[in-house]
């Protein structure tokens, strides 16, 4: 049985071979193409090539290698000549037989070029600037400032023509509120803030964000840019264009993964195929159970604030006033206890909401089971097992920290609700009296009003929105606390096959003498479509990367086998990882460019003014070799890495606490008022 040696080189060698030669990963036969490698041909297809270059940072500052996805829009059939820009320009031959699209992937080396933009990330803590080591975990007041300018030593057309825009995370358990400049939004992902701004073609931006921080961390940078020109029909870029071109780049992110994952398959397609099940039931489990008992906690939420106010009414004294009364709030404690209306109610909501969080325990099982499939896809099971328990326990215990941290949340947001909601309804009610009803006559009518202004009035919407956001933080828990469950089940029920999933390996290294074979013979086949053709010699490197808040440094070239040997450990996961990234992206692209944004907005300004400002030439704008001049556009993603480690919550002193017994808030909004 193949090791994760073997069966990465297997999966990587189509394309950590094409690192220096541009190598096309085959167009399937029955499209009408097919590839030559290193063959003088005629240029005679008509076409227009587009590109897509994914690339992931390490914590070094530095980009790791660039992976290109190649578009060709074929209008005439004939041959592509496509070449790479290593020393002699090896080209690629693609027989386009017919009109149509087609694709290929090519994997660049890091250090081999240099990216458009030089990203520098600063941080400030409670006022001077600091390194990264220092706001890693800190409290405080932290600065984040983003700047994103033209790389001198890169072609400034991509910087010249593309809108950026760049989207991070902050979780809910660092802070409570996050300060951006106008043209970045900040969104709620549930577990955390999501901070995305968007920046003009062609111009130097920079964002900046403050917090009052508890144990510093943010989640990783994602930076995309996309042309801010004009669309193939000749009109100009505008929100809809920006946001179809994000899309896209986003989708093609979320292919690359799937497209380069395949190292664990074949002999450990029985394992995935179950998994794979397991994964469907989760996710028609969680799309059931969420939206039933969602409705069950809205029905009794209803319940529990009609309760609520009703008996907040029979202790007001009086003329009801136009603020809430103290006295009626604190007499009303007495039947917070017992068996009463109230008292039942109380209990009744909490139970809502609990079993709304746990239905998203559903969501977290289905996520965590595509991630391990990913994982075996990518390296078989040789170690997979110790990986997936330390997993569990991290996911057991920030499930756990963060339901807690989710009903504190609850409670604050409870205290200024209940006040907003008596406050409105003690002035409705008073209103009503002053008319000529009595207190017990115009319960109902001052609820309604209260209810209207609530769903209705902007200043109230705020008192909703903190309670729906602890709620997202309890579901988020949630999820992590079905993943911990689901891998346990995983652990239980697969185990001991995972554990044994190298008992084949025959040479000592981890590779089966067939597998080896096998490999060997795909490199040495250059008809296949599946290997590929090695060229000794290095590749120059005449323009190094610019580092991260640094000074650009120059970076050792790098030749095929070392590309080849490279990637094993790293193209595979990083195309994973920038493939999770996706979901930052699109995130992004609906915080910042939602239908019926107002044209005024400042983020629509900056899209405006990109388009206004750019226009493309005929060609030439390739990442790959300028002697490829039929590129016409070029899409870029970067992930820079987290800061914190995300799993890294005390939960020492967590605790589930008795949630089935009490709502938290309304017990402390009387405390508050009796000292």
């Amino acid at each position: 049985m193949s090791s994760f040696g073997s069966v990465a080189r297997r999966a990587v060698a189509a394309l950590a071979a094409v690192a220096c030669t541009g190598l096309m990963i085959a167009v399937p036969s029955d499209t009408g193409y097919g590839w030559r490698r290193n063959e003088v041909a005629q240029q005679t297809a008509s076409y227009a090539k587009t590109q897509r270059v994914y690339t992931l940072f390490g914590n070094d500052g530095r980009p790791g290698e660039w992976i290109v996805g190649n578009s060709f829009n074929v209008t005439a059939a004939g041959t592509i000549v496509d070449y790479d820009d290593s020393a002699g320009g090896h080209p690629t031959i693609i027989d386009a037989a017919q009109a149509g699209p087609a694709s290929s992937q090519s994997v660049l080396p890091a250090g081999s070029k240099a990216l458009p933009w030089t990203v520098h990330i600063t941080y400030s803590l409670n006022g001077p600037d600091a390194d990264r080591s220092a706001v890693q975990g800190a409290d405080g007041l932290v600065g984040v400032r983003i700047r994103l300018e033209a790389n001198p030593l890169s072609d400034t057309r991509y910087f010249r023509d593309a809108m950026p825009i760049v989207t991070f995370t902050i979780p809910h358990d660092v802070t409570d509120n996050v300060a951006v400049p106008d043209t970045a939004v900040v969104t709620d992902d549930g577990d955390s803030y999501r901070i995305s701004a968007v920046g003009v073609a062609g111009r130097t931006n920079e964002w900046d964000c403050f917090m009052n921080a508890k144990a510093f961390r943010m989640g990783r940078l994602v930076i995309a840019a996309v042309p801010a020109d004009r669309t193939d029909d000749g009109r100009d870029a505008d929100q809809s264009v920006m946001r179809d071109r994000l899309a896209a780049l986003a989708s093609g992110a979320n292919a690359l993964s799937g497209g380069m994952t395949n190292a664990g398959s074949g002999e450990h397609q029985a394992l995935i195929d179950q998994l794979t099940a397991m994964r469907d039931q989760e996710k028609a489990a969680a799309d059931a159970e969420i939206a039933a008992k969602h409705d069950a906690y809205v029905k009794q939420f209803g319940i529990y604030i009609d309760r609520y106010v009703r008996s907040y009414s029979n202790h007001i004294s009086g003329q009801p006033g136009t603020k809430t009364q103290m006295g009626a709030l604190i007499g009303m404690t007495g039947e917070l206890t017992g068996n009463t209306p109230l008292s039942q109610s109380v209990t009744d909501l909490a139970n809502a909401v609990n079993a709304m969080s746990d239905a998203h325990c559903h969501t977290g099982a289905a996520n965590i089971i595509d991630e391990v499939i990913r994982q075996i896809q990518r390296r078989g099971t040789t170690g997979l097992l110790a990986d997936l328990k330390t997993r569990q326990a991290k996911e057991a215990n920030t499930g756990k920290s963060r339901y807690s941290a989710g009903q504190g949340q609850l409670a604050n947001a409870m205290i200024p609700f209940s006040m907003a909601y008596t406050d409105t309804y003690t002035a409705r009610l008073n209103d009503l009296v002053n008319q000529g009803g009595s207190v017990a006559g115009s319960e109902q009518a001052a609820i309604d009003q209260t209810n209207q202004a609530f769903g209705s009035d902007e200043d109230m919407q705020k008192y909703t929105g903190q309670i729906s956001a602890a709620l997202k933080t309890m579901a988020g828990a949630r999820e992590h606390t079905g993943a911990a469950d689901m891998l346990g089940t995983i652990i239980d029920r697969f185990g001991a096959q995972m554990e044994n999933g190298g008992a084949g390996d025959s040479d000592g290294t981890g590779a089966s003498a067939a597998a080896s074979a096998g490999a060997s013979a795909g490199a040495a086949d250059d008809s296949s479509g599946g290997g590929a053709v090695f060229h000794s010699g290095s590749v120059g490197v005449d323009a190094p990367f610019a580092m991260i808040g640094a000074a650009s440094g120059p970076i050792e070239p790098v030749d095929e086998t070392a590309a080849l040997h490279a990637g094993e450990g790293t193209v595979i996961d990083q195309s994973a990882t920038i493939g999770d990234a996706s979901t930052d992206l699109e995130a992004a692209i609906d915080a910042l460019m939602p239908a019926g944004k107002a044209a005024s907005d400042p983020v629509l300004r900056a899209i405006s003014s990109s388009a206004a400002s750019v226009r493309y030439g005929d060609g030439g704008g390739d990442v790959i070799s300028p002697d490829n001049t039929h590129t016409v556009a070029a899409d870029f993603l970067m992930v820079l890495p987290a800061v914190g480690d995300a799993d890294s919550i005390g939960a020492a002193s967590a605790s589930d606490g008795d949630a089935a017994s009490q709502i938290p808030g309304l017990g402390a909004i009387v405390g508050k008022f009796m000292g």
